[in-house]
């Protein structure tokens, strides 16, 4: 954002005004006859996520930011299952939305200056993050015999690179009900 000196006000005025002129609204068709329209709508999980920019894929999926809850969704129309994929970086707020020839899902982090991309197909929780996962809920969650003895060794040694390579072990917008 800038401040326009006063003096200069009418001359960016004009300028916009020659260069982007309001363009006309496209006629309303009539379509003759009975229409019969049907809405369907989905409650997605993350409740006060602020969903939008819906994204229609080539396989029949709609994709969709959840701008608070720092997730990318997908809704599978014909089944109703929806899954949301967690992104890395905290707080990014996801927007725009472009799919690529791979399927994989480009986004924009408004809050995060930067650009993004979820691979739909590799998006199950990674080794980093299943053990980081463990690590944090390790008084909930507890393993059987050598696993869990295991985990909880491997949690103190590699929940710092989990972290540092920008996985989570908590996500509050699904615990904390006073969370947005």
């Amino acid at each position: 954002m800038l401040t326009v000196p006063a003096d200069q006000k009418g001359v960016v005025a004009d300028y916009l005004a020659k260069n982007f002129p309001e363009k006309p609204k496209p006629p309303a068709v009539i379509i003759p006859g009975d229409v019969s329209v049907s809405i369907k709508e989905w409650v997605v999980p993350s409740l006060g996520s602020r969903p939008h920019d819906p994204l229609a894929t080539p396989d029949g999926a709609i994709w969709w930011t959840g701008q608070w809850a720092n997730v990318l969704g997908r809704l599978d129309p014909k089944t109703g299952v929806m899954k949301e994929f967690p992104l890395k970086t905290d707080k990014s707020g996801p927007h725009g939305l472009a799919a690529d020839k791979d399927g994989n899902i480009w986004y924009t982090g408004n809050s995060a200056a930067l650009v993004g991309k979820l691979d739909p197909k590799t998006q199950m929780p990674s080794f980093l993050q299943m053990v980081l996962l463990l690590h944090e809920y390790r008084d909930d969650v507890t393993l059987p015999g050598v696993a869990g003895v295991a985990t909880r060794g491997l949690g103190l040694v590699l929940a710092p690179l989990a972290r540092a390579r920008g996985y989570r072990g908590r996500y509050p917008q699904y615990s904390d009900p006073d969370s947005p």
